[in-house]
Parts: C-alpha cells; structure tokens; sequence
C-alpha cells in the first residue's frame, strides 16, 4: 500500500504539472488565434475578394479557440480526478492497516479453528432426550390405548351391563353395579395380556419397559371398562354409537401422532376431557423411556376417568331401582 500511494503521489504531481503546462500552451495558441483573426480581419477589409474567405478563416479560428478552452477543462479535470484517487487510496491504506491490527489479536491462536470460527462464527449442536426412532415405538403407543378402548366397546357390545333381573333383585345397588365392572374388567384385562405382548414382540417396544406398559395398560382398561359400562347403562345400545363417536373425537384429539397444537381450537379445547388423549401420553412416556410425572399425571387422570364412570353408573342403576337404594349404596360405600 506504500508503494501504490507513492506512485498515486507521483501521479498526481505528474496531473498538476501536466494542468499547468496545458494552461500556458493553451494561452498561447489563444493568443495566436486572437491575432490570426484579426489579421484576417485587416485583409478583409483591404480586398473585397478575399472578404469571404477571410470570413470563414476567422469562423473556424473562433471554433478552433473553443475547442482548445474545452482541452483545457479536461486537463483540469483530469487533475482533480488524480487528486481524489489519491484520497481514496489513502483512506483504504488506513482500513486495512486496522484491520491488520485487529487480526494481529489472532496472532497466538489455531489457524484452523480461527477459520471455522470466522467461516461459521454461530453453531447449532441439538440433542434429543427419549426419543422415539423406530415406526412400531410409534405405532405401539397409539396401538395399545385405541385397542384397548375398542376392546371395550365389544365388551358391551355382547354383554349387558346389568340386567333386568339384577335391577329386580334384593341385592344392592353397589353390588350389581361392581358385579358387572368386574365382569368387564376381567375379559379386559386378558385383552390387555395379549396388545402388550403384540407391543414387545411385533412392535419392537424394549421388553425392559415390560412392567410399566403392563401396569398402565391394566389401569386404561378399567377406565375405559368403567366409561362403556356408563354409556350402555344409562343410553342402552345408543352408547355403542356415541362411544364410537368419542373414538372418532380422540383419534384426531388425542395429539399421539401430530402435535395437538397444530389442531383447530375445539379439538385443542376437548382434548385434555377425554380418556384416550391421557392414555396416549402415558404410553407415549413409556416408550420414549420418560418416568415420573410424564407418566403419573396421565394415570392420575385415567384413575379419575374410571371413578366418573362407576359412580356415573351407580347413579343410573340406582335412580332406575328408587331413589332410596341409591341412598343405601352410597352408605354402604
């Protein structure tokens, strides 16, 4: 950079210089012109003859003058322009002069890692905890609950919940009510043997998760056995219809297979009300290897779920019985 601002330097004095000579000659051929034109005038005016090309002798001095004015203007110009080339030259010595002594601080570091930084000076590093990778992990968790509340609509489906001669009977509400729970709950549980055992073996779920997928999925067939047994209770053959509805409601809601933030309002509004959006977290939990409040706070509500569903249908076998059995029911609770 020293040696271009000394050459620019040079350049300039050579611009200056040249200015100034162009000046001088330049007066001087004026000057020569001015005296060209007005002798052509003199001769003019001494012969008629010559007058016209006289005339026109002079017009063309007078163009040739204007001309020589105009290398003038260009000569000074090109004289200011040399100057300002030497101020930008001046001024880019002094950048990369800073510059040189702000990478002077990188003087004692790796090269190498001195270019990744300034190739790439913020880096991203993500880490995934209980992930869930293979397709029957994911499968598994939806698999199990939706089986599970299925297998419990074909429960009732076959079975009545109560009959009409336990409703004519001398026992109490209480027991024809938990008669038919257990009844039901029984035939679910020997379901539920059989989906984690297709979970362990076919979908690949570790069988280290054996006793938490089995134990939860004990607890969702209670909840969904207590559910059916109120719907059919209280609407009778009409509460396969609406329990199939609700299955079609949790499908979408229960937010297993697609975040339940990316749903429309309502869904997002109804789903922490159904059983089947907290059977899937649990398993989901489970099978991403999660413990602790990931999986209690979806038991808890599962366990509220299968309560609702038992008083719901002591209620309505108490209210068709008389009032007063539902009464001693509770008293006997």
């Amino acid at each position: 950079m020293g040696g271009v601002k000394g050459g620019l330097d040079k350049l300039v004095g050579s611009g200056d210089e040249l200015a100034s000579q162009t000046a001088i000659a330049i007066g001087g051929v004026q000057g020569g012109i001015s005296q060209l034109a007005g002798g052509a005038a003199q001769l003019s005016a001494g012969s008629d003859g010559l007058r016209s090309g006289a005339d026109s002798l002079a017009g063309g001095a007078s163009e040739l003058a204007g001309g020589v004015q105009q290398l003038a203007d260009g000569a000074g110009a090109s004289a200011s322009g040399a100057h300002q080339l030497q101020g930008g030259a001046g001024e880019l010595a002094t950048g990369l002069g800073d510059g040189a002594k702000q990478a002077s601080a990188l003087a004692g570091s790796d090269p190498q890692a001195t270019a990744e930084v300034i190739a790439e000076p913020v880096g991203v590093s993500l880490e995934r905890d209980n992930k869930i990778s293979s397709l029957g992990e994911i499968i598994g968790m939806v698999f199990v609950p939706v089986g599970l509340w299925i297998g419990a609509l074909a429960i009732f489906l076959l079975m009545r919940p109560v009959s009409a001669v336990a409703l004519g009977s001398t026992a109490s509400t209480g027991r024809i009510v938990s008669r038919g729970l257990l009844r039901g709950f029984a035939i679910a549980a020997a379901q539920v043997l059989v989906v984690v055992a297709l979970l362990h073996t076919t979908l690949g779920v570790s069988w280290a998760s054996l006793p938490a997928t089995l134990g939860f999925s004990l607890l969702m067939a209670a909840a969904f056995v207590a559910v059916h047994h109120f719907l059919v209770t209280a609407l009778g053959r009409s509460g396969v219809v609406v329990s199939l509805v609700l299955l079609a409601l949790q499908l979408t809601s229960a937010g297993g297979l697609y975040p339940i933030e990316i749903l429309a309002a309502p869904f997002q509004l109804v789903s922490p009300l159904l059983p089947l959006t907290w059977a899937v977290q649990g398993m989901q939990a489970i099978v991403a290897g999660v413990g602790g409040s990931a999986v209690g706070v979806p038991a808890a509500a599962l366990a509220v779920f299968a309560l609702l569903g038992a008083l719901g249908s002591l209620a309505v076998v108490a209210r068709r019985r008389g009032a007063s059995s539902f009464a001693f029911a509770l008293a006997q609770g």
